[in-house]
């Protein structure tokens, strides 16, 4: 009987997730939403469900299409689905589609957990820049990616609290990791690296929250044990937090480049920082794509996203969960 449901189990952390959750759960207990899309990380995603002979259901959490028949009262529901690229117009499946997904199931109630990622981009316009995030840091999206996984984490506390069914939202920084999306953040800085770009060697000032994949998909598997202190709770997942110059210090050893270091004058920094800071005042008025490029620049001259590990990390001494570090480990 399916009793397990994930969604996103093609994409980068969910492919990981199966196979751990394989390792602690029967295969028949286990059903995977997937997308009716074409493209390489899915194809390449739906390859890996196969061979692990998992059982598989094509849906579309925007239109609700497909999501007729669902086990009526699973046990546990990963929801790892997201529209994650910043730079889209249509971000829907991250709050209509986490609604659909809920509405799809006619019994939940106290005996099912249901776990969430969401992210960190929900403090990126955050104007306390000299503290660090932690779980009780009030979001402050800046964007329409940050708006949306905030609402779709609205969503689940009004159904956790109509319901009593237990949610766990689980706050991801920038996951790290081998098969890092195409065109995302270090495989841009890889090919600047390759190609001798100095643009990985400037002094980038900000601080960025980072944590591997594989350990993301220990924690998540974790979730269905882990007791929220109510029926729902949020943690940032963050294990340490670099600059963008520090991670591309360890990609040029990574790609045995030699790392040369620039360092641009304070006061250049500066204003890119204050620039940055008022990047959220520009979303009216400018095309979506110029928009993204200042939005990113604002994670990168600032600690807009910088993590203090969460006491949720405090546990994973209990749940014997070793972290990778970046600098080691990449």
């Amino acid at each position: 009987m399916e009793d397990i449901i994930v969604t996103g189990a093609t994409g980068f952390i969910g492919r990981r997730l199966i196979k751990d959750l394989l390792k602690v759960y029967e295969k028949d207990r286990i059903l995977c939403l997937i997308r009716d899309k074409t493209d390489e990380l899915e194809i390449s995603g739906r390859k890996i469900l196969e061979d692990l002979n998992v059982r598989t259901k094509i849906i579309d959490l925007v239109s609700g299409k497909g999501m007729e028949d669902l086990p009526e009262k699973p046990k546990i529901i990963f929801h790892l689905a997201a529209s994650t690229e910043s730079g889209d117009k249509d971000h829907r499946c991250n709050d209509k589609g986490t609604q659909n997904l809920l509405n799809a199931f006619s019994g939940l109630n106290k005996n099912t957990r249901f776990i969430f990622t969401s992210t960190t981009a929900i403090f990126s316009g955050r104007k306390d820049l000299e503290k660090p995030l932690t779980r009780y840091s009030s979001p402050y999206p800046s964007n329409e990616y940050g708006r949306t996984k905030l609402a779709a984490e609205n969503i689940l506390y009004e159904y956790s609290e109509r319901t009593g069914m237990e949610c766990i939202v689980f706050r991801l920084s920038t996951v790290w990791g081998e098969g890092t999306r195409k065109d995302g953040l270090f495989d841009k800085i890889n090919k600047l690296v390759k190609n001798g770009s100095l643009i990985p060697g400037l002094d980038w000032k900000g601080r960025t929250g980072l944590i591997n994949v594989n350990n993301v998909s220990a924690i998540l598997v974790s979730g269905p044990d882990h007791r929220p202190e109510k029926n729902f709770s949020q943690y940032i997942l963050s294990h340490e937090s670099l600059t963008l110059a520090e991670i591309s210090e360890v990609i040029c050893r990574k790609n045995n480049v030699e790392y040369r270091k620039i360092k641009l004058p304070g006061m250049i920094w500066k204003a890119a920082e204050i620039t940055a800071k008022r990047s959220a005042d520009f979303e009216r008025i400018i095309p979506g794509g110029l928009y993204n490029l200042f939005w990113r620049l604002n994670l990168i001259v600032n600690d807009s996203l910088h993590c203090k590990p969460d006491e949720f990390l405090e546990n994973l001494r209990d749940l014997k969960i070793e972290l990778n570090n970046f600098c080691d480990d990449y």
